[in-house]
């Protein structure tokens, strides 16, 4: 490990997000380290006891594999598993290599996908591939249990034997107790060898269409009172300035970071909705 810091913001500014080296997350705080190489990570990481795995893989906007996320109950993985290697096959990027892992508890039920045999060039164009999927596999209850929000510009996505701060729910190959040291480096989403994996590249008109349709968000301008305050949410504080702190009651899906938040706050100036997380990492 060559450089451990404090604070989250700091994520953002690191010069090796994008596969120049392996920064993690630690849950529950705002540290983050930094790898100089796959070597010197693994040989760390495998070496700790399982209830010291408390990681994320920070994922940048470069090069990157393909992923679900799913949140909720799936009767049958093979389903999922098969509308995947169909989607691939019949876009012609042949038959993809999957690494499915169960995340599970009796508290929360939760699977990551990954295909560890094709890469996309960024984030936006394994997420245009992502929504294209969902569209060709959308009679599948599955698509109901995706998390779109990790394809995002900056992301965290929990390592193989990984659990979240408080919680017991590892991550480990479906079917298994324990991390697989010869896959392990495959479900590393930024570690990509371009001699071995498949590119998949988006068309520019998809790329120029899916700009159009997503457009910077506007800054807010009026200090107006909001007109109606969102579902999950109740008045903290009103500012002389217009702003208006929101606390959380309940969970609620998030536009802006397209996931469901369960314990994050907000604000608004005017009609304009800002999440707190949103704003932090963007």
């Amino acid at each position: 490990m060559s450089q451990t810091i404090f604070g989250k913001k700091f994520v953002k500014k690191l010069p090796y997000i994008d596969n120049r080296g392996i920064v993690i997350q630690h849950s529950g705080n705002r540290m983050y380290s930094r790898f100089d190489n796959l070597n010197a990570f693994q040989h760390w990481y495998l070496n700790l006891k399982p209830t010291q795995r408390l990681f994320a893989k920070i994922i940048g906007s470069g090069p990157q594999k393909f992923r679900l996320d799913l949140d909720g109950d799936i009767s049958d993985p093979h389903i999922l598993i098969q509308d995947v290697q169909n989607f691939f096959h019949i876009m012609g990027h042949g038959t993809p290599q999957i690494l499915f892992y169960n995340i599970s508890s009796s508290e929360k039920i939760s699977y990551h996908l990954i295909v560890s045999s094709h890469y996309f060039s960024d984030n936006i164009s394994c997420k245009i591939f992502t929504n294209s999927l969902i569209q060709y596999s959308q009679n599948s209850p599955w698509t109901l249990c995706v998390d779109t929000g990790v394809c995002k510009s900056v992301q965290g996505f929990r390592l193989e034997g990984s659990t979240k701060w408080q919680q017991k729910r590892w991550k480990y190959l479906f079917g298994t107790q324990q991390i697989n040291p010869k896959s392990f480096p495959d479900s590393l989403l930024g570690n990509i060898n371009t001699q071995t994996m498949r590119h998949i590249s988006i068309p520019q008109s998809q790329l120029h269409q899916y700009f159009i349709s997503h457009p910077p968000l506007p800054k807010p301008s009026s200090n107006t009172p909001p007109s109606s305050i969102p579902a999950g949410f109740k008045v903290r504080q009103i500012l002389d300035s217009g702003l208006v702190t929101l606390n959380r009651i309940k969970p609620t899906y998030c536009g802006l970071c397209e996931r469901i938040h369960e314990h994050e706050n907000a604000y608004m100036i005017g009609d304009k909705f800002v999440c707190f997380r949103y704003a932090s990492t963007n």
